[in-house]
């Protein structure tokens, strides 16, 4: 049986649109229906960072301040990771 082979990937040129997360994130207004609906609530407070359950299509997902929440090609909304993002995306 012949082995696959991985192959390299780009993402597309599709912009999204995102935000850092802080607790001033419950105030924006895109964000509120989807807060008080319960699919964005803050679970977890520490001394040090807040942390964030985010209910996406692919179940519940963890972000914490720094990260960021992007509203994805389909309108949904998923959390990525600070150091993922600044890899991946750029301001245009």
């Amino acid at each position: 049986m012949t082995q696959k082979q991985l192959e390299w990937y780009c993402h597309t040129e599709t912009r999204i649109q995102a935000i850092e997360i802080d607790p001033s994130i419950a105030e924006h207004p895109t964000f509120k229906d989807y807060i008080e609906t319960g699919l964005l609530l803050a679970t977890y407070d520490s001394p040090t960072e807040n942390y964030y359950q985010i209910e996406t299509h692919s179940g519940t997902q963890l972000a914490k301040d720094g990260d960021f929440l992007i509203i994805g090609v389909e309108g949904e909304f998923y959390p990525c990771k600070r150091s993922v993002f600044l890899k991946c995306y750029q301001p245009v």
